[in-house]
C-alpha cells in the first residue's frame, strides 16, 4: 500500500519515519524570563516557534536486528557530545507528500523560514514484527520538535495564547481550527500581528484541504478591546483560523485565493441500453469556476456549466454515455476528412518555387473504431453485438474495413470469479459520402439497430 506521508530527520544523516498517527502543528510565543529589575519585571517576548507534535509515526526495517541498529543510531544522533556534536545533530525536518510516487516537500521546519531547530521529546514504544512483508519490523515513535520563526516581530507583544482542536466528522475528514489570543502594548496593533501570525500556514496544506476561514488573511479576527469612535489601535484580539479536509486534490491553497467549500462526485447510471455516468463538480469561494472546470473527465458527451457569481459559487456536470447490449459496453470513435478540394505541390525545376495545384473535391469520408467488452464465459458474437452502420448518404466499403470475433483478454480474479472473464471484439469500418453528412455521428450510430456481424452476413 502506498504511503502518503512521510517525516524525514536531516541532518549529516536521515532517518525517515512514516506517519500512520496525528500530526498536530501549533504555534507559541517564547519569552525571555531573565531580568535584573525585581521592581517592575515583565517578560520580554523574543521569538515565535511552530511546534510539531506527532504521536504514532513508524520506524521500520527488514529485519528486527537491523530495526534496533536504526533506534540506536537515531538516539546517538541526540547523545553525541564534543566537535562532532554540531554536525551529528539534526538540523532540521521535513514532511513529505506521496513518498512512494511522485515526492513533494509539503513543509520544512527549517531553512530558509525557520532557525534553532530542536528536538524536544522522543518516546518510543514497543518493537512489532510482521512476516512477509518487506518492512518486517517497526516501532511505534512519538515525538515534540520545534522552529523558530525567521525574521518573526515580537516587538510589542505582551501575550500570546493558543489552542488547537482537531475534530473528525462521520466522513472520517479532518477540521484543523487554531483558536489564538494575542495581547499587545499600547501603540502596537494587535490586528496586524493576528493577521502575520495566527493563521494556520500554507505549508501545513496537504494539498486536500481548504481554509474555512478564507478571508484575505486565512483568519478571523475579534477585536476585543476596539474602540473606533477615538481610533484607537487595538491591544487585545481574539482570533480563529480553520482549514478542512476533503476527500479530492484540492491543488494548490491559498487565503482568498482558492475555494473554501468543494464537492466532487460520480454517478453511474445503467440502463438495458447505455451507461449513463454523470460527473459533478461544485465549489464556492474565490476561483470558483476555474476550480470545476479543471475537474472535466477526459471524455463526455454533454457539458452544463452554472456560475452565480453574486455567491462566488460555480458547478459544472458532464455526462458521457455507452451503448451498451445485453451488458457489452460498446465505445466508438469517428475520424472524419475529406469533403474538400484535393491539393498538392508540384515542384519545379530550379529555383523556382512549387505550384499549388487544386483538383477535384473529395469525398467525405468516416473511419468508426468500434471496441465492445463484456465478461463472461464463452461468449459469442451474437452475446457481444456491434452497433449499427451509418446511415444513407454514407456508403460501407467492406474491402477496407475488418472485424474480429470475441476474444478472452483477461481471465476473472479469483474473488470474483462470479463475474466470469473479460473479453474484446474490435471492428474498424470505412464509410464515404459524396454529400456533405448530417452531424453528429455518434447520435446515428447509437440509434441504429444492433449487428451481429458487419462483413460475415450482419444479422440484426
Amino acid at each position: 500500500m502506498a504511503r502518503l506521508w512521510r517525516l524525514e530527520i536531516q541532518g549529516s544523516s536521515n532517518h525517515t519515519f512514516d506517519i500512520d498517527g496525528e500530526f498536530t502543528p501549533t504555534r507559541i510565543l517564547v519569552y525571555d524570563d531573565a531580568s535584573t529589575d525585581t521592581t517592575n519585571y515583565q517578560a520580554e517576548p523574543i521569538e515565535l516557534r511552530d511546534v510539531w507534535e506527532i504521536r504514532g509515526a513508524k520506524l521500520r526495517a527488514a529485519t528486527v536486528e537491523a530495526l534496533w541498529d536504526s533506534i540506536h543510531t537515531f538516539k546517538d544522533r541526540f547523545a553525541t557530545s564534543g566537535s562532532t556534536r554540531a554536525t551529528s545533530f539534526p538540523s532540521y525536518a521535513k514532511i513529505v507528500r506521496d513518498p512512494d510516487g511522485t515526492p513533494a516537500d509539503e513543509w520544512v521546519l527549517g531553512p530558509s523560514t525557520y532557525e534553532g531547530f530542536r528536538v524536544e521529546e522522543i518516546r518510543f514504544g514497543a518493537v512489532e514484527e510482521s512476516r512477509g512483508e518487506t518492512f518486517g519490523a517497526s516501532v511505534s515513535v512519538d515525538m515534540r520538535m520545534s522552529a523558530s520563526i525567521r525574521q518573526a516581530d515580537t516587538n510589542g507583544l505582551v501575550g500570546w495564547r493558543q489552542s488547537v482542536e482537531k475534530s473528525y466528522g462521520p466522513d472520517g475528514l479532518l477540521v484543523l481550527t487554531w483558536r489564538t489570543r494575542i495581547t499587545t502594548q499600547e501603540n502596537t496593533s494587535a490586528e496586524t500581528k493576528a493577521q502575520s501570525y495566527a493563521a494556520i500556514p500554507t505549508s501545513a496544506l496537504s494539498g486536500d484541504d481548504t481554509y474555512l476561514t478564507n478571508g484575505p488573511y486565512g483568519v478571523d479576527i475579534t477585536i476585543v478591546d476596539a474602540k473606533e469612535q477615538s481610533s484607537r489601535v487595538p491591544t487585545v484580539v481574539e482570533c480563529v483560523s480553520t482549514v478542512k479536509q476533503w476527500g479530492i486534490s484540492t491543488g494548490a491553497t491559498s487565503a482568498q485565493g482558492s475555494p473554501g467549500e468543494v464537492d466532487y462526485s460520480v454517478t453511474t447510471e445503467v440502463t438495458p441500453d447505455e451507461t449513463i455516468t454523470t460527473t459533478t463538480a461544485a465549489a464556492r469561494g474565490p476561483g470558483a469556476l476555474s476550480w470545476v472546470r479543471d475537474q472535466a473527465p477526459v471524455a463526455f458527451n454533454t457539458k452544463r456549466e452554472i456560475s452565480r457569481t453574486s455567491h462566488n459559487e460555480a458547478r459544472c456536470e458532464w455526462v458521457k454515455r455507452a451503448s451498451r447490449y445485453d451488458d457489452a459496453l460498446s465505445t466508438s470513435r469517428i475520424e472524419i476528412t475529406g469533403g474538400h478540394q484535393a491539393k498538392a505541390f508540384w515542384p519545379t525545376i530550379a529555383k523556382f518555387r512549387p505550384v499549388l495545384a487544386v483538383g477535384a473535391f473529395l469525398p467525405w469520408e468516416a473511419v468508426v473504431t468500434v471496441t465492445v467488452e463484456k465478461r463472461g464465459s464463452d461468449l459469442t458474437p451474437n452475446d457481444m453485438r456491434f452497433p449499427g452502420k451509418l446511415p444513407a448518404p454514407w456508403v460501407f466499403f467492406e474491402d477496407e474495413s475488418y472485424e474480429t470475433e470475441p476474444e478472452r483478454v483477461e481471465l476473472a480474479p479469483k474473488d470474483q470469479s462470479r463475474t466470469g472473464d473479460l473479453w474484446r471484439r474490435e471492428a474498424k469500418l470505412v464509410f464515404r459520402s459524396a454529400d456533405k453528412p448530417t452531424f453528429p455521428l455518434l447520435a446515428q450510430i447509437a440509434k441504429a439497430t444492433a449487428v451481429e456481424r458487419y462483413l460475415t452476413g450482419a444479422v440484426a
